[in-house]
């Protein structure tokens, strides 16, 4: 059974007297106003397949929209949004969970999810608007989704991009080589390139950074020029007969 809003609310609601919970309080009443947000909700979530009148009462439109809410703005997963919602006053109160409901996680990915792209559009729409009538928000600017994602790959600085473009330059280069047969002269900068790379790191003063990096660019400029060179020599012979040092490498590499 869903319903779109909760039918008795508590009498007194428990907000304490700190910053973050009075921010919570004000998106509270912003939300009160926002009633086309709850009503589009409600038909995204009653297009499941559950009925307003019939099963076990579950969480209604509103406390679905609220949740969603604390979710975006303190990044939780669902398993640290079960806890938040257990354990924080402030959180129940915004999102006007009655005492002794709490919802598992499992209940809260159902609901959620359930929340397609066209839904949360119209949720948009209706927050704005409220703030384009109380002249909170212009709505001129957007602020883009910029979270970030947990992998598997280390930071990107300029210095660590240098350093794996001089390093993958080198390595393709060495290829040709070997497999086209090239005599071309050519300097192997990885190995330099990667000191100056850890000692940008390393590095305790502003002005050791600033030399170190024009000098790593140099380097990468350099391994860029030598693949050019290696390139365009490659274009004048015709292509030779992989050396055996280079069949050795590729056996390693595909069993690795």
């Amino acid at each position: 059974m869903r319903k779109m809003f909760e039918p008795q609310l508590p009498l007194l609601q428990r907000w304490i007297d700190k910053p973050h919970a009075l921010e919570y309080k004000l998106m509270s009443q912003v939300l009160d106003d926002a009633c086309d947000a709850v009503q589009a909700v409600y038909a995204c979530l009653m297009r499941q397949g559950q009925r307003a009148d019939r099963g076990r009462a579950t969480l209604t439109a509103e406390q679905v929209l609220r949740i969603l809410v604390v979710k975006q703005l303190e990044n939780l997963s669902y398993e640290q949004l079960e806890f938040a919602l257990a354990d924080s006053s402030t959180f129940r109160t915004f999102c006007r969970l009655p005492q002794g409901l709490t919802p598992t996680k499992s209940v809260l990915h159902r609901c959620l999810k359930g929340l397609d792209e066209a839904c949360l559009q119209l949720v948009h729409q209706a927050v704005l608007s409220v703030g384009l009538n109380d002249g909170i928000e212009s709505g001129d600017r957007m602020r883009a989704d910029c979270t970030c994602t947990e992998t598997n790959i280390h930071a990107p600085f300029d210095s660590s991009l240098l350093w794996d473009s001089c390093r993958v330059l080198t390595r393709l280069t060495h290829r040709a080589r070997m497999v086209g047969g090239v005599t071309l002269p050519f300097t192997d900068h990885s190995r330099k390139a990667k000191h100056h790379a850890l000692a940008i790191r390393n590095a305790k003063t502003q002005e050791q950074r600033t030399s170190l990096y024009i000098e790593l660019l140099a380097l990468t400029r350099q391994a860029i020029d030598e693949a050019r060179r290696m390139a365009a020599a490659l274009l004048e012979f015709p292509p030779a007969e992989p050396s055996a040092k280079w069949e050795a490498r590729q056996v390693v590499e595909q069993r690795a």
